[in-house]
């Protein structure tokens, strides 16, 4: 399953937990969730929930660590979302 949650579109803002399980609302139970975030604070709450955290960098160089088993399909929508 893939899922792309961009917090402006949710009504919530980071860190508050509420966006977190709201997420989590959208996920099967005991789903590997990797949460990206370019705010090392940002990435606390999900740590706190058992997901994996990357923090982005401006040159986009987390793109070349997450892992392959998300397949280019989510890396095709982050950048669809970040250009319009």
């Amino acid at each position: 399953m893939k899922s792309v949650t961009i917090s402006s579109e949710t009504g919530c803002c980071k860190p508050d937990p509420a966006i977190f399980r709201r997420v989590e609302t959208f996920m099967p139970k005991n789903t590997r969730i990797v949460y990206v975030d370019d705010q090392e604070k940002n990435l606390i709450v999900a740590r706190s929930l058992g997901w994996d955290t990357l923090l982005a960098d401006t040159n986009h160089d987390w793109m070349n660590t997450i892992d392959p088993r998300f397949g280019q399909g989510i890396m095709d929508e982050f950048h669809h979302r970040r250009t319009t």
